[in-house]
């Protein structure tokens, strides 16, 4: 995609809409449908109507047709999550055993990474010194572990995990469903836990602590020395 400024005649859509129109988000044409968005070619000088998504200096262009995937290849749905790294290498997560695809810059399927984890609900870029890590928060694992987040390398590699903190009173495994996750400055993490729960979990780097707050509530420390995170 292509951030760019509003102009008069775009039309704006909605997360909804926008998923419907493009498929999976940044990809635009995963199944590799090429779709003119309504507009009909009346001559050659006709153009496209224009397809985007977000709002203010957030609005940004579909790039129809920017990728395909191989013939016969179906990865299935996406909880949305993308990422890009300093190569400008697109991540984008999948509902299956394929785990991430890993696009190239112009749009051309290089690798899968990650199989092991079926659902990656949200990816984080981040680049800590000369190494280069995704903050993921994974829905479905292996059978022993599923809501789980996952630290890797961009080669889908595992750093550390992190599952429910009981001491935070988890005790059935629908109660940590977490969505979102990302590091802080100083080395802790920053894990969401949503679906209900609505609280924000902050590990420190080497997890002697970890913090739960909510808007209504008052924050709690437990202490966790058993999840190391390096």
């Amino acid at each position: 995609m292509r951030n760019l400024q509003t102009q008069p005649e775009s039309k704006a859509l909605d997360r909804r809409r926008f998923c419907a129109i493009s498929g999976v988000a940044a990809l635009a044409a995963m199944a590799g449908v090429r779709a003119n968005a309504g507009s009909h070619m009346a001559s050659e000088s006709a153009t496209f109507e224009r397809i985007q998504t977000g709002n203010g200096e957030w609005t940004y262009d579909v790039v129809l047709g920017w990728s395909q995937l191989p013939a016969g290849k179906s990865f299935g749905g996406t909880h949305g999550a993308i990422a890009t790294d300093k190569a400008g290498h697109v991540y984008v997560s999948t509902q299956s055993e394929t785990g991430v695809l890993v696009f190239s810059p112009d749009g051309a399927l290089q690798k899968t990474i990650a199989n092991q984890c079926p659902e990656v609900h949200s990816m984080f870029y981040a680049q800590e010194g000369a190494d280069e890590y995704l903050y993921t928060t994974v829905q479905k694992g292996t059978p022993q572990e599923n809501w789980l987040f996952v630290k890797m390398k961009i080669d889908g590699s595992v750093v550390p995990k992190i599952t429910a903190p009981p001491e935070a009173g988890f005790r059935a495994p629908n109660e940590w469903r977490i969505t979102a996750a990302v590091p802080a400055p100083d080395g802790s993490i920053f894990i969401a836990n949503g679906y209900g729960d609505s609280r924000i979990f902050r590990f420190e780097k080497m997890a002697r602590t970890v913090e739960a707050m909510a808007a209504k509530e008052s924050r709690m420390a437990f202490s966790t020395a058993a999840m190391a995170c390096p």
